[in-house]
This record gives C-alpha cells, structure tokens and sequence, in this order.
C-alpha cells in the first residue's frame, strides 16, 4: 500500500484546473487537459515554451512538482 500513497493535503488536480510548477528553474502556470495516476499533462503558453526551450506548448508535471494552490477555470472550448 505505501506505493500507492500520495503526499499529505495534497489534491490531484483536475481537468480544466490551472496549476503553477517550475520547469528549467522558470515558475510557469497551464491548464491541465489529461490527469493520470501520478501526472497531470499541461497545456502551457507559448510564450512560457520558448523561454524554457521547450518544443512545443504541452508538457507532463508530476502531481507532487506544482506549487500549492489551484484555480478552476470555465470549461474549456474545443
């Protein structure tokens, strides 16, 4: 059971939730779109992707890397 345990206090995000993490030492926010067992897939700015040398505007944080606290935003159009 212990490897299944998560950090105490500590919700996993949800869809739609904007989170803050830090990436290459860059403290960046995105919006979650995919939430897996122990990560969450992020849709960052692309402004945000260029400073840290990133390919493209999506990335994976794990639910124990982002920063306390997280927004809920409006359901996001297709």
């Amino acid at each position: 059971m212990l490897g299944n345990q998560r950090a105490v206090g500590r919700k996993k995000a949800n869809v739609g939730d904007q989170i803050q993490f830090f990436r290459r030492g860059i403290l960046m926010s995105g919006i979650v779109y995919v939430v897996r067992d122990n990560s969450v897939c992020v849709e960052i700015s692309r402004y945000d992707a260029t400073r840290s040398d990133l390919e493209n505007n999506t990335t994976v944080v794990a639910h124990g890397k982002r920063e306390k606290g997280k927004r809920r935003l409006a359901a996001m159009s297709k």
